[in-house]
């Protein structure tokens, strides 16, 4: 593992984490206000940009405790979270506004 790499890979997933909580949180007004929709939600506020945070920290750890090249493929893990909260916003949606 390259420590350059490990650098690049963190910067980019601090910034991601932050994309994503924009993401989130501009989702909500397209949610239909129900106690489900509301928990998702409030799990999701918290969850999906701490994957970003999560991954950037286990391939960090492996870096310091030699770890191989197959480790950067925890940085995949917050576009896994991220693809399954847009699905959830998509099928959920209230009205015509938002994504079809």
């Amino acid at each position: 593992m390259s420590g350059g790499w490990v650098i690049a890979g963190t910067i980019l997933q601090f910034f991601l984490a932050i994309i994503l909580l924009n993401f989130v949180v501009f989702s909500i007004g397209i949610f239909e206000s129900t106690p489900l929709n509301n928990a998702v939600f409030q799990l999701s506020l918290l969850a999906v940009p701490a994957t970003c945070l999560l991954s950037a920290g286990i391939v960090i750890y492996s870096y310091y405790h030699s770890g191989n090249a197959n480790t950067y493929w925890w940085y995949v893990l917050p576009l896994f979270a991220a693809v399954a909260y847009f699905i959830y916003v998509a099928k959920n949606q209230s009205g015509s506004s938002g994504l079809h």
